[in-house]
């Protein structure tokens, strides 16, 4: 009998391959699954991309130290188990890193809900851009319906978290130095998607004439915030507000009050959340792009109020302000749009 030895390296290599394919994935919590199939009704699409590729360090009252990516992926999980009509697609953008310095891992996590259930969890190699996770989304969305193919499109919500995304095409990920992002990168993407009704920016200064000019040919209303978030970032179990069966202007209104409310209760900065109706709000966001410089992260943003002398027009813009509780509070009030202040 010939004895078949394998190679010590062998096994440690694919210890090590198959180890490492589960390196940094977030478990999605055990959680009684609904009774039966999912709910021939799903007319909601959420669309989560989480990014974690970066500093999202921070600590909590306690001092404990914290992962805001996390977090606001767990709260994400929590807002798919919560929606009985909706498909959710979760992505998680995590650092990228190589086996023995020489074989790439995935580096993304999808996670797929239908009906409040989990149908799916697989990881993924990340590319330029969000080309990954559209190509996962068209090639996983749950079918419409037989009643609702020849009607207007489902509701879908699209929901970004991380960073500033940069005006113009910039390096944005730590562990891929080499693909840049850009505001019109991230509207070309939720573009190829379909119409899209909401699209959430968590991140720091969201709110610039350039992003809402961007992003006002793919998605009905925008909510974003003109200014800081230090990591503070819309409670992502809000967003089954978002796929309520009420009227689209009430819903964004009452998510963007919730998260707002949230947001004051945790800090102690000024806190600035604004929703656009790009519909009403897009001739003003190119006039203003056009006169005033934008936010670009090399400066602090401002108000673009200080910016200049002429009123700015607010049609389809609502605000949420609250000035820092310390000091004096040189504003009490917001336009809702962002752009360059002086260095």
């Amino acid at each position: 009998m010939t004895t078949v030895r394998t190679p010590v390296f062998v096994l440690i290599i694919t210890a090590l391959c198959l180890s490492a394919c589960a390196s940094g994935v977030v478990s999605v919590p055990e959680a009684p699954s609904p009774a039966g199939s999912p709910s021939a009704s799903i007319d909601r699409q959420v669309i989560v991309v989480v990014h974690g590729d970066a500093s999202y360090t921070y600590h909590d009252t306690s001092g404990t130290r914290r992962a805001a990516d996390e977090k606001v992926l767990r709260e994400a999980f929590a807002a798919a188990r919560s929606m009985p009509s909706a498909e959710a697609f979760v992505f998680h953008q995590r650092a990228g890193r190589s086996i023995l310095g020489l074989f790439p891992r995935n580096d993304g996590t999808a996670y797929h809900f239908v009906g409040g259930r989990l149908v799916s969890q697989q990881t993924y190699r990340r590319v330029s851009g969000w080309e990954a996770e559209i190509a996962f989304v068209r090639k996983n969305t749950y079918p419409a319906p037989p009643e609702r193919r020849s009607a207007p499109s489902r509701r879908r919500i699209v929901a970004y978290y991380g960073h500033a995304v940069p005006e113009s095409l910039a390096p944005y990920h730590r562990s891929h130095p080499d693909d840049s992002l850009s505001v019109d990168r991230v509207a070309q993407a939720i573009q190829s998607i379909g119409p899209t009704d909401v699209t959430v920016l968590s991140t720091c200064d969201g709110g610039t004439p350039n992003t809402v000019a961007s992003l006002a040919p793919a998605t009905r209303y925008l909510v974003a915030s003109p200014g800081d978030l230090h990591l503070s970032m819309i409670d992502g179990d809000l967003l089954s507000v978002l796929a309520q069966d009420q009227p689209l202007d009430a819903t964004v209104d009452a998510f963007a009050d919730s998260a707002f409310s949230r947001l004051t209760h945790r800090t102690v900065t000024a806190t600035v959340l604004a929703r656009y109706d790009t519909e009403a709000s897009d001739s003003t966001a190119r006039a203003l792009n056009a006169r005033l410089p934008s936010a670009t992260g090399t400066a602090p943003a401002v108000d673009c109020a200080t910016r200049t002398d002429t009123a700015i027009d607010t049609a389809g813009v609502r605000v949420w302000y609250r000035p820092a509780r310390f000091g004096r509070a040189d504003r009490d009030m917001h336009s809702g749009w962002a752009c360059a202040g002086t260095r």
